[in-house]
């Protein structure tokens, strides 16, 4: 910090973990993540929330949407206009086709703990593997 009567260049907050998240269908049926593979880890550092890490998919269950929404450690805020949407990107090993990557798109959803992946619910199975790097904004 400089010196001065300033509070907003001091680090309030940082915060080191892991979580378990959540994948979910965005229109209908279930994605489980296999237990033995399930966490991912997060840094946050003042606001921003650096999430990492690679889970497995164990079950999944009829799965329909256009996508899937995974749960974040912290909630994004609700911002002006797109002030708090951040994006990634998420590596998608396809287990049916010896491990095949592919990046995927990811977008955080203003007022929730969710990010949006861009990949077709009904093509993600039992076996496949998300790897995850994204950052994001919190409140």
């Amino acid at each position: 910090a400089t010196a001065g009567t300033g509070t907003s260049e001091l680090l309030d907050d940082y915060e080191e973990g892991v979580f378990t998240p959540t994948i979910t269908p965005t229109t209908s049926g279930t994605i489980t993540i296999n237990t033995t593979n399930d966490t991912l880890s997060y840094t946050k550092v003042g606001r921003n929330v650096h999430v990492y890490g690679q889970v497995f998919i164990g079950s999944v269950s009829s799965p329909v949407g256009t996508g899937a929404r995974i749960s974040l450690p912290f909630s994004v805020p609700t911002g002006t206009e797109g002030s708090s949407i951040s994006a990634g990107l998420c590596v998608f090993l396809d287990a049916s086709s010896s491990y095949a990557d592919t990046a995927i798109n990811m977008t955080a959803v203003k007022s929730t703990a969710t990010v949006n992946l861009y990949k077709d619910a009904s093509t993600i199975a039992a076996g496949d593997a998300l790897t995850i790097g994204f950052t994001y904004l919190t409140a």
